[in-house]
């Protein structure tokens, strides 16, 4: 992940993310997905001297799209999803982990999240996913979807998560 607006650039900060969902088919084609999930996002210069630590649990509310292909006479299932997520900020550090800058921060973070889920198996999937916050982060930031000309500190991120299916449909 990153934080679009820190000036250090570039997508540093690697964190495990994991957590639990259900899915609820609202037809043949769409699914309705809610998660709970820890999410460790943040920043660090390419010297990990600079930077941000933050921890989230986020509720992304999904709705997956389920497009039949046929490719090469196979009968493939593309998986496509989009969303929005609540994230509740649990603490924010310096990378060192030395300074408590929590309440530097806003408690509550709306995000969007697109991505694509990749079957693996029946009940294992890869989930590649693009998320951004909608509003700055920091406590008196700015709030509006106004990106040309910059909302603040936000996060900007990219994941990818193995998902494996406990129960069956």
């Amino acid at each position: 992940s990153q934080i679009d607006g820190d000036a250090l650039g570039g997508v540093r900060k690697v964190g495990v993310t994991g957590g639990v969902y259900i899915q609820y088919p609202v037809s043949e084609l769409v699914d309705a997905q809610l998660e709970i999930l820890f999410s460790p996002l943040g920043s660090l210069n390419r010297f990990r001297t600079g930077g941000l630590r933050t921890s989230h649990v986020d509720l992304p509310l999904m709705v997956n799209v389920h497009l039949p292909l046929e490719v090469w006479d196979q009968k493939e299932v593309v998986n496509l999803e989009g969303g929005l997520v609540v994230g509740y900020l649990l603490g924010a550090t310096s990378p060192d982990r030395v300074a408590d800058l929590t309440d530097l921060y806003r408690r509550v973070d709306l995000r969007f999240l697109v991505g694509a889920v990749v079957d693996l198996s029946e009940n294992t999937h890869l989930v590649l996913r693009y998320g951004r916050s909608l509003y700055a982060i920091q406590r008196g930031g700015r709030v509006g979807l106004d990106w040309f000309r910059g909302i603040g500190l936000c996060h900007v991120y990219v994941s990818g998560m193995l998902r494996f299916d406990l129960l069956s449909r």
